[in-house]
C-alpha cells in the first residue's frame, strides 16, 4: 500500500498538462526558481505565509509554455515565521550537484 501511494504521489499527473509538477516537485525545478524563492521570502520580512508568491526574475520555459519575467506566481508553498526556505523543502537537497565536467 505504501508503494502504491509513493507511485501515485511521484508519478501521477494532477491536472498538469504542461509540467508544473516537474518544476515544483523536483529539485531541478526548485534550483531554477532559487532566486525567485529567496527574493519572495526576503520580501515577507519574517512573516509567515501559506501561499508564497514569487515574481519571475527571468523568462522561464516549462514544457511548451514560456512564462515572462515579472509574472507573479502563487506557489502554494508555506513559509513559517522567520523561515528562510519553504516548509517541506530542504535547501541543501535542492541544490544541484555540479556535473563532473564542471570545475
Amino acid at each position: 500500500m505504501l508503494k502504491k501511494g509513493e507511485n501515485i504521489f511521484f508519478q501521477r499527473k494532477i491536472g498538469d498538462t504542461f509540467g508544473f509538477q516537474k518544476v515544483f516537485g523536483f529539485r531541478a525545478g526548485v534550483a531554477i526558481l532559487q532566486e525567485e524563492l529567496q527574493s519572495a521570502i526576503a520580501t515577507l520580512g519574517g512573516q509567515p505565509t501559506s501561499n508564497l508568491s514569487i515574481i519571475l526574475q527571468k523568462d522561464i520555459k516549462i514544457g511548451s509554455r514560456t512564462f515572462p519575467k515579472g509574472l507573479v506566481f502563487n506557489t502554494g508553498l508555506d513559509v513559517e515565521k522567520g523561515g528562510t526556505f519553504p516548509l517541506g523543502l530542504n535547501a541543501k537537497a535542492t541544490q544541484l550537484a555540479p556535473s563532473p565536467a564542471s570545475p
